[in-house]
């Protein structure tokens, strides 16, 4: 099945705002190509935004405080199979 045409939709996890923040900055400049519809710094809040806004990618750091990303990532590959999922470290 073909994507609607349009920029990407991507969710952007990290536990630390500032890494949210630099990541928020650099994807601006594709502004056209890469729409962000969402942020976290918990897995919870993460799912949550990912299930409501189904991205069409979520950027993921692999270390989450006091979560793994990896586990994290099976959730959302188990809540939303269309989303891809791209690992930060």
């Amino acid at each position: 099945m073909s994507r609607p045409a349009g920029p990407l939709r991507v969710v952007v996890v990290d536990d630390h705002q500032m890494v949210l923040d630099g990541l928020r900055a650099m994807l601006a400049l594709y502004s056209e190509q890469v729409e962000i519809v969402g942020e976290a710094t918990e897995p919870d809040l993460a799912l949550k935004i990912i299930t409501g806004q189904e991205p069409d990618i979520t950027l993921l750091d692999v270390r989450l405080r006091g979560s793994s990303g990896l586990d994290l990532c099976a959730e959302i590959r188990k809540r939303q199979p269309r989303c891809k999922v791209v690992f930060l470290t």
